[in-house]
């Protein structure tokens, strides 16, 4: 449902703007843990279970990645991605999408992120989520840094924090200060 989907997002945005990393992923892990427990391996799971799943497994890697486990969050984007797949939830697989760019980036293999945070653009760019664009173009302009595309990853940047500025509901605000650190390294 909406109401739950909504106060997943913001149980998320909590552990993460409060920079309760471990306790996020333990929370997620046990979500993870009793929806799969509700629903064992022989029966088949419903398509918004498999969605329900594919999300909080996405929260969990994001806490794993950020608690310096990219491989273990890797294989969790994986699983997570997969049953997006399956559940034909893609347009919903945005974070784990860009999430899977972060992990892949940090073990050092830059075009494979690339092409991550461009999925994940376009998946955001198709739901109109505003939140994911700014954090999508932000990654993106972050990783053209790194493969030393200073001009495009400027245009990104500035793309990003103008419509990160532009936010009338202040979700994307939150990322400004990413962005503006991005553009200060680029001396916009």
């Amino acid at each position: 449902s909406d109401v739950f989907s909504s106060d997943l997002e913001s149980l998320f945005s909590l552990f993460e703007t409060k920079g309760w990393f471990q306790e996020g992923k333990e929370s997620f892990q046990k979500g993870v843990d009793a929806l799969r427990a509700g629903h064992p391996e022989a029966s088949p799971m419903a398509r918004d279970s498999k969605s329900l799943l594919a999300r909080l497994i996405s929260f969990w890697a994001f806490f794993e990645n950020i608690l310096g486990h990219p491989k273990q969050a890797s294989h969790l984007y994986e699983e997570s991605l997969q049953l997006f797949h399956s559940a034909s939830a893609m347009r919903k697989a945005g974070l784990a999408l860009g999430g899977m760019g972060i992990a892949t980036e940090v073990q050092g293999n830059f075009e494979k992120a690339k092409a991550f945070y461009e999925k994940s653009w376009n998946t955001f760019r198709g739901t109109k989520d505003l939140y994911g664009i700014v954090w999508s173009l932000n990654n993106l302009g972050h990783i053209e840094t790194r493969l030393g595309h200073h001009s495009r990853a400027t245009a990104l940047i500035q793309k990003s924090l103008a419509r990160a500025m532009a936010d009338r509901d202040g979700r994307s605000k939150a990322d400004r200060k990413s962005t503006r650190l991005n553009s200060s390294h680029l001396g916009i």
